[in-house]
C-alpha cells in the first residue's frame, strides 16, 4: 500500500508499506489514532500516535496539524486513502502528496 509519511523533522515522502498494525505503529511511534482529513477536497485518512502529546520525546508536527486543523498533532503522521467497501485502508491519493508538499514548503518558508 502506498502512504504519505509526514515526519516531524523532514519533508513528507511517499512510501510503499505492508499495511499491518505493527508497521503502522512503528511509523507513528505508538498506538494508532485514526483521523479523517479533507486535503483541499481530497478525502483521506491518517494515523497518528494516540498518546503523542503526552510523550516528551515527540515533536510538534506543523504540517500534520495544518492538515487536521482540529487539534495540535505531535509526532509523525501516516496518510492513507479512504477505506474500501470492506473497511480496509487504500493507497493514499496521489494528488494529495503534491498538496501536502506545497503545504510543507509554505510552512518551511514561513519559519525561515
Amino acid at each position: 500500500m502506498y502512504v504519505i509519511y509526514i515526519p516531524t523533522d523532514a519533508p513528507p515522502e511517499q512510501r510503499e508499506i505492508e499495511p499491518t498494525l505493527p508497521v503502522l505503529q512503528h511509523l507513528v511511534r505508538g498506538n494508532l489514532e485514526e483521523l479523517h482529513l479533507d486535503i483541499g477536497g481530497i478525502e483521506a485518512w491518517a494515523y497518528i500516535d494516540e498518546e503523542g502529546k503526552f510523550k516528551n520525546r515527540c515533536l510538534d508536527n506543523p504540517v500534520a496539524t495544518e492538515l487536521y486543523r482540529h487539534d495540535r498533532i505531535v509526532g509523525p503522521m501516516v496518510v492513507v486513502g479512504p477505506p474500501d467497501s470492506q473497511g480496509s485502508e487504500t493507497d493514499a491519493p496521489r494528488e494529495a502528496f503534491s498538496r501536502i508538499m506545497r503545504l510543507h514548503d509554505e510552512l518551511v518558508g514561513r519559519s525561515l
